[in-house]
């Protein structure tokens, strides 16, 4: 809310886009497990998929 509409324009519009690559990325290989090996183990590769994330939101936590 603080920051210029320019800057906040683009960043949501590279949120948006890298989420998208993430979905065509990983959403055809964890639908594909699902569909062979089983739906509890398409959750855990999805879990492992969006890990990162909690070093992510460490790291800005700890910023602040």
């Amino acid at each position: 809310m603080n920051i210029p509409s320019s800057v906040r324009a683009t960043v949501l519009s590279m949120l948006s886009q890298s989420n998208a690559l993430g979905q065509t990325a990983g959403g055809p290989v964890v639908g594909w497990i699902g569909n062979r090996i089983s739906i509890r183990a398409s959750l855990v590769v999805a879990a492992v998929l969006l890990s990162p994330v909690i070093y992510v939101y460490g790291k800005a936590m700890r910023k602040r």
